[in-house]
């Protein structure tokens, strides 16, 4: 046997000009995604962010695929298409070129390659190429949709709907024998089914949504089974390693159609999940596996399989696990920001280990051929017949160099011939027909203003024209920097926000409806406003902010005010929406606290349990765990609460001078909490600090002295936290306290009602004017529920009020109190022969009253300012005879 002997380089056809387009496209699209994930960037333009999304799909993949169509139809008009596409990616780039001009060149680019498949499927009546010409119009309908003002997660399912159905079609030319002869009907049907869940989309988005998922997880189950990178997974080289590029495409599209499927139209993490599973972890893995194959019959290169690719597509992997398993699912921003970056250096790892491979040229080959590898007795050996995962069959069009004169591919079946050519281009014909006319009306959409409507035209009459300014803005400590913005009427305002504060959660809320998502401290977020005509008024959503002073203005200069101020917003910045709304008046539930409780009452347990003898002081380990839910706060009135430990107030702390409290603090909700022990002396800096949703820490005091205390959230606006639940009490035990017969705890609060279900109503709560004051937590609830005692017994009230706004005279009618003890001092006590009738508390002030009912009945208890009794506070003792 001689050496090995290297083969001759061959050199790289002219069609390697179409690519640079291309790969500028994907270096511009990475450079914009730093700058989406709030990272510094080599290049920063007000354009890239807008143009993201379309830079990647169809200026790099698209016109990667149009490439490889022109050469397979291998005539000159075929090249127009991949070269329309290219120029609309530097359109797209070039901030001096009008938006308009690449978004009509991308049109013109999507319907030259949508028409580039018409001789190929003359040439080869196979339905592959007919779901091909499908996935073509798809994306040509995407650009239409896109052009016509369309925010880009509308246009999100067609783009997927053309790199899935494209790459499904080739996968069954490329694997048709194992697939079966009628593999190419069975994708052309699949692929209706995606088209007629788009179609449904337009109108239902939710439905549409669903539809899409479970067509795309019909795709999958038929095709994953019979694809044979299954069995080649078992093999060695490059055809193992194409294989594991093909299934793990197939494992992220499969979690992205279970999105859909699952929760319909995505938003926040969701929406990034499924964006980046199809068109990272699919599209991407799919393209790696292929580039060996495929770019050398396009571009006349030679790009050996070696080893050092497994390094991208790895790293490829885990960046999409750590982004959607991290960062969209658990909602941690710095592993949404690190999938970010793995992901880019994925691609770039990518291009320099193909650049270096084509460098290098052709591994050297054998002169005698090696045997061929052992494959396991269950699958197929590789053969002639059957080509290995990602290889390009002689009579596939996929990279073909000429015409091929065989009328139908290899397993093709001949089903309906030209007939089902003729319906394929009626259903293509009849969709892009839609498309363009709900562009050009855009109240077929049902989202256009009406006739003689003064609502501004909307981003497609004004937006590709105006001047862009990016404003970046950064939030921290209750505060917008800057919290002034000038721009020149008729500007399309773009606001980069990042979240600088160190634990604090923050959002941005525009009047006219746009608005970021709830931004983690160190998250970034670019916010598309849109052409500003007007003044606009801006703040933080998060409960209090807004009343605490986080505004922002946004005010127009020169030029006359119209009223809206926002014609639209456009491009890539609504690819990461997450919803939007105006700051209405709060519609407020009607109370009658009259009404039975809600299904699953369950009241708030006032008892104080006797404290168990003692030798010493006691180390006392509580872990306190902030939640965020709803809760019924009176009956049939719900609202969202902030909670320590699930409950409104929190959980009672009691103890005796000298114990050691060990408070563990776990923020499991969703913005910055902390908490304060009025029971404890030390400096608040570190024990009482905010603590980001996520983090924990670990709270130690030793009560000095007797006292109801209270405990709160600390984070500001502190009134806020108090008003949404998050307060309770620390009772400690004077010395030589007297027994009693029966001992119960009050804590009064106020709610400041929002919309069922919804946080409250911070513009209430600014005027100090409560809706509801309850006792522990649910107004009225102990006259649903009544304390009990038996006459003559004696009972203690401990009582503290939490406010945050209002004061407490607590006073049980029937009775006097022949004790009263109010912030560390007896003010009544038994022997003196004294009473009281009222306990007067300021918020955040505490103590305790003893009585002894003298028969049987009811005795209300309230506070005797009697508005506040009115709103809730007050309950019932029911005395027993015994």
């Amino acid at each position: 046997m001689s050496g090995p002997v290297a083969p001759r380089r061959r050199p790289p056809s002219w069609r390697l000009g179409w690519m640079l387009p291309a790969g500028l496209a994907l270096l511009a699209g990475l450079d914009a995604a730093l700058l989406l994930i709030g990272l510094p960037a080599p290049v920063t333009t007000d354009r890239l962010p807008v143009v993201h999304g379309m830079l990647l799909v169809l200026g790099f993949v698209g016109t990667l695929i149009a490439l490889e169509r022109a050469t397979a139809l291998a005539r000159w008009y075929g090249f127009l298409a991949p070269a329309l596409l290219g120029l609309a990616a530097i359109a797209l780039i070039a901030d001096p070129v009008p938006l308009g001009a690449g978004k009509a060149l991308l049109i013109a680019g999507t319907a030259a390659f949508t028409l580039v498949y018409l001789p190929l499927w003359r040439r080869q009546h196979d339905e592959a190429v007919l779901t091909e010409l499908l996935a073509a119009g798809l994306a040509c309908g995407g650009a239409i949709r896109w052009a016509g003002g369309a925010d880009f997660d509308d246009v999100l399912p067609w783009l997927i709907g053309f790199v899935v159905l494209t790459i499904a079609a080739e996968r069954v030319e490329l694997a048709r024998i194992t697939l079966g002869a009628g593999a190419g009907v069975r994708v052309l049907l699949h692929a209706a089914g995606v088209v007629v869940a788009l179609l449904v989309g337009v109108v239902l988005p939710q439905v549409g949504a669903v539809l899409l998922g479970a067509a795309l997880l019909a795709l999958l189950l038929w095709l994953i089974p019979h694809d044979i990178a299954r069995r080649t997974l078992r093999t060695r080289g490059a055809t193992r390693f194409m294989a594991a590029a093909i299934l793990c495409g197939y494992g992220w599209l499969a979690i992205a159609a279970t999105v859909l499927l699952l929760g319909g139209t995505p938003h926040g993490g969701a929406y990034d999940a499924v964006a980046h599973a199809v068109f990272l972890g699919y599209t991407i893995s799919m393209i790696m596996a292929h580039a060996t194959t495929i770019l050398p019959a396009v571009l006349r290169i030679d790009l050996p399989y070696r080893s050092a690719f497994w390094v991208p597509l790895g790293l490829l992997q885990l960046s999409l696990a750590v982004r959607l398993g991290l960062g969209d699912a658990l909602g941690w921003g710095p592993a949404w920001q690190l999938g970010g970056v793995l992901g880019v250096l994925a691609l770039l790892v990518f291009l320099a280990t193909a650049l270096g491979s084509a460098l290098l040229g052709p591994t050297p080959t054998p002169t005698r051929a090696p045997r061929p590898d052992r494959t396991p007795r269950s699958g197929p050996r590789t053969s002639a017949a059957v080509p290995a995962a990602g290889t390009v069959p002689a009579t596939a069009s996929l990279g073909a160099s000429a015409p091929s004169p065989v009328p139908t591919a290899v397993g093709a079946s001949r089903f309906g011939g030209r007939r089902a050519g003729a319906a394929v281009g009626a259903l293509l014909l009849a969709t892009l027909t839609v498309l363009t006319v709900g562009t050009v009306h855009p109240l077929t959409w049902g989202s256009g203003p009406p006739e003689g409507s003064d609502t501004a035209a909307g981003p497609s009459a004004t937006s590709e024209q105006a001047p862009v300014q990016t404003v970046a803005v950064t939030a921290e400590d209750l505060r917008f920097t800057p919290a002034r913005i000038e721009v020149p009427a008729g500007t399309h305002l773009v606001i980069e926000l990042t979240n600088t504060d160190p634990a604090m959660t923050h959002d941005l809320v525009v009047e006219s409806g746009a608005r970021t998502a709830r931004l983690a401290p160190g998250q970034s977020e670019i916010l598309d406003i849109g052409v500003v005509t007007g003044d606009l008024d801006a703040w933080c959503g998060i409960a209090g902010h807004r009343q605490q002073g986080m505004v922002l203005s946004i005010v127009t200069t020169g030029g006359p005010k119209e009223d809206p101020a926002v014609d639209g917003a456009e491009g890539a910045p609504a690819e990461h929406a997450h919803g939007a709304g105006t700051e209405s008046p709060v519609e407020k539930p009607t109370i009658d606290l009259a009404a039975d409780p809600g299904a699953g009452f369950t009241p708030y347990d006032a008892e104080l349990s006797p404290l168990p003898p003692s030798d010493g002081p006691v180390i006392r380990t509580v872990t306190l765990a902030v939640t965020e839910q709803v809760m019924e706060v009176a009956p049939g009135i719900t609202q969202r609460l902030w909670t320590f430990g699930g409950t409104a107030p929190g959980p009672v702390l009691h103890g005796r001078v000298g114990d050691v409290f060990e408070v563990t603090l776990v923020n499991d909700g969703t913005i910055g909490h902390s908490i304060d022990f009025h029971a404890g002396e030390l400096a608040p800096d570190e024990p009482m600090r905010t603590i980001a949703p996520g983090e924990s820490l670990t709270y130690t005091f030793t009560a000095e002295r007797a006292g109801i205390w209270m405990y709160h959230c600390g984070t500001a606006p502190v009134s806020t936290h108090v008003a949404s639940g998050m307060y309770g009490a620390v009772v400690i035990e004077p010395e030589d306290l007297p027994a009693v017969d029966r001992s119960y705890l009050l804590i009064q609060g106020e709610y400041y009602l929002g919309a069922q279900g919804q946080e409250l109503d911070g513009d209430a709560l600014a005027a100090g004017e409560p809706d509801l004051v309850a006792f522990n937590g649910y107004a009225a609830q102990y006259d649903h529920a009544p304390l009990r005692a038996v006459a003559g017994e004696r009972v203690r009230f401990w009582v503290l009020d939490a406010g945050p706004e209002r004061s407490l005279s607590f006073h049980v009618i029937g009775t006097q109190f022949d004790t009263v003890w109010s912030e560390g001092r007896y003010l009544v006590q038994t022997a003196s022969g004294d009473g009281s009738q009222a306990l007067g508390l300021l918020p955040a002030q505490g103590g305790f009253v003893e009585m002894t009912p003298p028969e049987p009945g009811h005795y209300p208890f309230i506070s005797h300012i009697l508005r506040d009794a009115e709103r809730g506070a007050h309950g019932i003792l029911e005395v027993s005879a015994g």
